[in-house]
């Protein structure tokens, strides 16, 4: 006949928070658990703080606004592991999604104005670093905030050269406002909407330019 299933109080499973947690050996002296709900081990002596959800999503939204894990660890009371586990999950889970219907098929032409486009270009080398053979890649990205807050993310990778950001431009929406810095190639923006400075870009660019993009 099968153990009855055990349910602690003082005691949560590290990984999913069940309470139903059977005794399950010995090791190295101490006593492990096999939870219930999920079958995961651990020892029962080890600190495994189970955290809410609105906890791991108020994590979230402070690094995408640019505080550091290790900010946001003294202020939360979690560990700088945990809090890497949790930012560097798929960028569906934190809440940043692709454009509708993939980056090639670009906007839908009946789609509202934006609040504000976000535009950036950084670059990065592939194959060699160094001598003849060194090969520069630029990365065009934007990040398209929508009324409601949410946002919507593209990049494109090629050159520095005003062809390959309007490759980017010709397939984002109408916004409101337009915001980059002061490189030649955001002439093509419209001047009565586009501001031009750092100081009013978001912190979060670089974490979600991994959701969609050409070549």
């Amino acid at each position: 006949m099968a153990r009855p299933r055990m349910y602690r109080k003082d005691l949560r499973c590290p990984h999913c928070g069940s309470n139903w947690l059977p005794k399950y050996g010995r090791y190295r002296g101490k006593q492990t658990c096999r939870c219930g709900q999920c079958l995961y081990h651990f020892t029962s002596v080890a600190e495994h703080p189970h955290q809410p959800e609105g906890v791991r999503k108020l994590a979230v939204d402070l690094s995408t606004e640019g505080s550091s894990l290790e900010a946001i660890g003294r202020v939360l009371g979690v560990k700088s592991g945990t809090l890497y586990s949790w930012v560097k999950k798929s960028p569906v889970d934190l809440g940043v999604v692709a454009a509708p219907g993939g980056a090639a098929a670009g906007w839908p032409a009946a789609a509202p104005p934006a609040r504000v486009i976000f535009l950036d270009e950084m670059w990065t080398c592939v194959g060699v670093r160094r001598g003849g053979q060194r090969r520069e890649v630029w990365v065009w990205t934007s990040v398209v905030e929508e009324g409601d807050g949410r946002r919507w993310v593209d990049f494109q990778a090629g050159d520095r050269s005003e062809a390959a950001f309007l490759k980017l431009y010709d397939r984002l929406p109408e916004a409101q406002r337009y915001v980059s810095d002061g490189y030649r190639a955001y002439e093509w923006l419209p001047q009565n909407r586009h501001v031009a400075g750092k100081a009013w870009k978001p912190t979060g660019m670089r974490d979600c330019t991994r959701c969609c993009g050409t070549s």
